[in-house]
């Protein structure tokens, strides 16, 4: 199986893109909070991301879809890693 990244790169896009910038509504939020200013996530956690969520609207189950981040989860709690939630 292909990574995201490798898949995409096989792919010829159309000109403009598949979904226009203007099709977007901007909303802006004004209760003075940041997500995160200086925000920074690398591509390979978003191709993982996007790999977990394709796998839950494809097979409609997440225990499926997540199940190898589960395991990792449960194998760090065995090694001393702290709960996250």
């Amino acid at each position: 199986m292909s990574s995201v990244t490798e898949r995409i790169n096989k792919i010829k896009q159309p000109r403009g893109g598949y979904v226009k910038p203007s099709q977007f509504t901007s909303i802006e939020r004004k209760d003075n909070r940041y997500l995160n200013e200086y925000e920074n996530i690398h591509a390979t956690i978003i191709g993982i991301v996007v790999d977990y969520l394709t796998r839950y609207m494809l097979e409609g189950k997440i225990q499926n879809a997540f199940s190898i981040s589960y395991k990792g989860a449960i194998s760090a709690e065995k090694h001393g890693q702290k709960k996250f939630c």
